[in-house]
């Protein structure tokens, strides 16, 4: 039998990577194949990377991210404004704790793991449409980046809590 080597196989005839590993020992062992469906061999080494680890996770029983206990968005904005407030200025994490909840405005009360690409443009029409003050017709393009910005620090916070 061939020595197997670790990562995505490429298929000759369509240039796809695919995924073919044993997991599991002795007479658990199982093969998983299946197509990572992209021709960029960074994106699927980084593919094949996270399909591994979920299969070896799941085969020892390591729960994965998405059966651990779903974080509220307004819990950790609670957490998120308390850690800034010994850390930042009055002024600052005022204007934190006002974006946030604008934020959550738009969003609702929703766990992390449902935030993805298609709240993020929902964020970011909302912030574009919202009225600051009679007269205008929603945030200009620098205070939604910081918008953006502040939810950068919030997720980064919430990686390390």
């Amino acid at each position: 039998m061939p020595k197997r080597r670790e990562g995505p196989r490429r298929d000759k005839k369509t240039g796809f990577y695919y995924f073919d590993e044993y997991v599991g020992l002795g007479d658990d062992k199982q093969r998983i194949r299946f197509s990572l469906k992209t021709r960029d061999p960074d994106k699927a080494r980084w593919r094949w990377e996270q399909e591994y680890r979920k299969h070896w996770s799941k085969y020892y029983g390591i729960e994965s991210p998405a059966t651990i206990s779903r974080v509220s968005f307004s819990e950790l904005a609670e957490e998120f404004v308390d850690y800034e407030r010994t850390v930042k200025k009055v002024k600052e994490w005022e204007t934190m704790e006002n974006r946030l909840r604008i934020i959550q405005e738009c969003w609702g009360d929703i766990a992390l793991n449902d935030i993805n690409m298609d709240r993020l443009v929902e964020l970011d029409n909302h912030l574009r449409t919202l009225p600051i003050r009679e007269g205008m017709d929603g945030r200009s393009e620098a205070t939604i980046n910081h918008y953006f910005g502040l939810l950068k620090t919030f997720f980064n916070f919430a990686i390390r809590t």
